[in-house]
Parts: structure tokens; sequence; C-alpha cells
């Protein structure tokens, strides 16, 4: 979550890190759909699903339906720092 600040055009969407914090996030980058970064992430190797994930009235509610809902990263226990540095250059 911290590296994340520093992708310019990101929005990370969800309560900020602590307890009870789940270990996905769903986030937004200005001016690409979300398809069109899960597609970018796909072709670095890094796993990220694009969508409204049944949340979709909150989806149009927040803005992020027009642009194809949002993009969900998932890092748990079995993620390596390597593959979070990936997934963080490639959104830059």
């Amino acid at each position: 979550l911290e590296g994340l600040k520093d992708v310019r055009g990101l929005r990370a969407w969800g309560p900020p890190a602590g307890p009870g914090r789940a270990p996905t996030v769903a986030v937004t980058l200005e001016g690409r759909p979300a398809r069109a970064v899960a597609e970018l992430l796909a072709a670095e190797g890094v796993y990220a699903w694009a969508g409204h994930f049944y949340a979709q009235e909150l989806a149009e509610r927040l803005g992020a339906a027009e642009k194809g809902g949002f993009v969900r990263l998932g890092l748990v226990h079995t993620s390596t720092a390597a593959e979070v540095r990936r997934a963080l250059e490639a959104l830059h």
C-alpha cells in the first residue's frame, strides 16, 4: 500500500493499512480503463483483475464504472518482494 502512493494518477480505494485490512486492494489509474491496466500488468507477469467485483452500484457511485470498474490486486503472504516491486514498476 505504501508503494502505491508514489504512482502518479493512481488511487487506492478502501481503508489504509492496519488491523483487519484485507490483503487485496482496488485501484484506479487516472485516464486508463481498468481492463487496460490489468492487461498491462498481465504483460509484466502481474496477476490482476478488472471489473466491479459484484459491487456495480458502488463502482457507479464512485465514478469508476465508466472506466470499467477497478483493478484488483491481491498481495498475500506468498507474494514475494520481487513480485511486489514488479507490480509497482508496471504501474509506474
